[in-house]
């Protein structure tokens, strides 16, 4: 155990942030880790909106490869 309360799960997006993109045919996925704080003791709603800051904070970085977003610091 390292004693950090954070869960890691990948979410896959479109990497497509220019929404002219969208009707481009060819396939364009990524993977993001997103990576939520929590504690034994959160709440739900606080999980909630773990949840939903961390996966606006990692959305703009949809373009890069996974295999440097998954690595962290």
């Amino acid at each position: 155990m390292t004693g950090i309360f954070a869960f890691p799960f990948g979410m896959p997006v479109g990497a497509r942030v220019d929404r002219s993109l969208n009707f481009v045919p060819g396939m364009t996925a990524n993977m993001l880790p997103v990576y939520v704080p929590a504690h034994p003791l959160t709440t739900f709603d606080t999980l909630v909106g773990s949840v939903s800051t961390a996966l606006r904070q990692c959305l703009p970085h949809q373009r890069g490869r996974f295999e440097r977003s998954s690595q962290r610091a």
